[in-house]
């Protein structure tokens, strides 16, 4: 058994741990930086939470790619390159949709109809994890860079009745997918 199959044989037998790990650190780190970092501070750093996520799809398909009969310098060329492309694919989608809603909500006057606003709002926030997951990059990080540009840009071009709508609407459902992980992770230890 050569080198690299015994680490891929050992990467399939901890996925199953590595994705919990990874889900852990994710949450528990996100979790403890929002509460003692500046805010401006918080948006950058939790780029780095989603780092392990793209990580752990390029090594699980290394699996396929070594039984594909690729020698291990091409797996980690391939595996360079679908990282790259991955990331840059996935930031792109979501920063170039993020300009979109703004420039859409900067030049379409909604102002007398904050529900139609709202509306809109939230069909740009989905639209870019929809496009990365159809052309198979990440949708996470197509929805980082979305909020990290729509909350420099497109916040401020909706009324302010929106613009407190939006927050708490989002402070609502971050709370509640945040309990949502921690119950699902602590149901997952007595399994």
């Amino acid at each position: 058994m050569s080198c690299s199959s015994m680490v891929i044989f050992l990467i399939s037998l901890t996925t199953n741990s590595l994705c919990f790990d990874i889900l852990v650190d994710v949450t528990s780190r996100s979790h403890k930086m929002f509460g003692f970092f500046p805010k401006n501070l918080c948006s950058s750093l939790s780029v780095l939470n989603f780092f392990p996520l793209v990580l752990t799809t390029t090594v699980v398909e290394s699996q396929q790619l070594m039984e594909a009969g690729m020698s291990n310098i091409q797996q980690l060329g391939h595996g360079i390159y679908r990282f790259f492309v991955i990331f840059l694919g996935s930031a792109a989608i979501g920063s170039i949709t993020g300009l979109i809603s703004s420039l859409v909500l900067k030049h379409i006057d909604l102002y007398f109809n904050p529900s139609l606003e709202f509306g809109l709002l939230l069909c740009f926030v989905y639209l870019p994890y929809a496009l990365a997951e159809g052309i198979h990059l990440s949708g996470i990080m197509s929805i980082l860079f979305c909020g990290i540009v729509m909350s420099q840009y497109t916040h401020y071009n909706l009324s302010p009745v929106t613009q407190i709508t939006m927050q708490q609407t989002m402070r609502t459902l971050s709370f509640v997918c945040e309990s949502m992980v921690f119950a699902y992770l602590g149901i997952g230890i007595f399994r």
